[in-house]
Parts: C-alpha cells; sequence; structure tokens
C-alpha cells in the first residue's frame, strides 16, 4: 500500500483548505496512493480564537465535503480527514472521516477527547458513543 500524508497549516477559511486539500488529493493520485491522510480539524483554524473549529462546523453534506467528494469521483483514493460537524447548539462532534469514489464510505465521531494541559476539547466537542468502523484499503484492513 502507497500512503501518502497531506500536511499543511489549516487557516480559517475554510474554501481555501478545500482547495489545498483538493490538491493534496490530485498530487496523492498522480503519485498512485492508495491512502491519504490529511490534517486534523481540516475546516478552519486560528490560534486567536481555538474555538473556530466547533463554530465552523458543517454537516458531512456541507460546501467544504462537496469539494472534496467531487475530486474523490475522479481517482481511486482513499482519503482521510477529520472535520467538525454539529451536534447540538454551540457545540460539534470532532468527526473522523474516509471517503472514496465521490462517497463518505466510513466515518466516526472521536471518542476521547483530548482534555490535558491548557486544552479542553470537550468544553465545545461531544464524544461519539460507537466504536470506529474497520476500513479495507488495498487489501489491508483497520479501524479508522
Amino acid at each position: 500500500m502507497r500512503v501518502a500524508a497531506g500536511q499543511f497549516i489549516v487557516t480559517s477559511e475554510w474554501r481555501q483548505n478545500a482547495q489545498t486539500s483538493v490538491s493534496l488529493m490530485q498530487a496523492a493520485a498522480e503519485q498512485h496512493a492508495d491512502l491519504l491522510v490529511l490534517p486534523e480539524a481540516l475546516l478552519a483554524r486560528s490560534d486567536s480564537d481555538p474555538d473556530m473549529s466547533v463554530k465552523s462546523a458543517q454537516s458531512l453534506d456541507g460546501g467544504f465535503m462537496q469539494h472534496l467528494k467531487t475530486q474523490s469521483r475522479r481517482d481511486t483514493l482513499t482519503t482521510i480527514l477529520t472535520i467538525h460537524t454539529p451536534s447540538t447548539v454551540g457545540r460539534a462532534c470532532n468527526t473522523l472521516v474516509a471517503l472514496r469514489g465521490g462517497e463518505v464510505i466510513a466515518h466516526y465521531h472521536k471518542l476521547h477527547l483530548y482534555d490535558a494541559f491548557a486544552i479542553q476539547e470537550s468544553k465545545r466537542v461531544d464524544a461519539g458513543n460507537t466504536l470506529p468502523p474497520l476500513l479495507e484499503v488495498a487489501g489491508f484492513r483497520w479501524d479508522l
């Protein structure tokens, strides 16, 4: 299996982050990668606003994912990413997504929230309540 890591600095603008993600998906596909892993909290982030990821939450059918789904239809690459999805008023779930063939093939809400040092993820993020699904990529099976 050929794996690509798509690291970049997530900005406060989701459209810019979507375009960067699409560019990384294109590059990984051109290199015949089977799997691309993108950064966590991919919609929007800001050092001056630690709650921006939650405030920017979108559904799995939102504009951000539509951009990635369009690119995903063009190749056989599996892309793994996390975005914040709305849960209750003012809160979100940190959702890990597996994308292939233009569809979300699996997703789950992060179970263990990071509450350590100066970070308290549970302040605005709801934990999931189901175990992650198994995913198969290039003949390998693993938990998301």
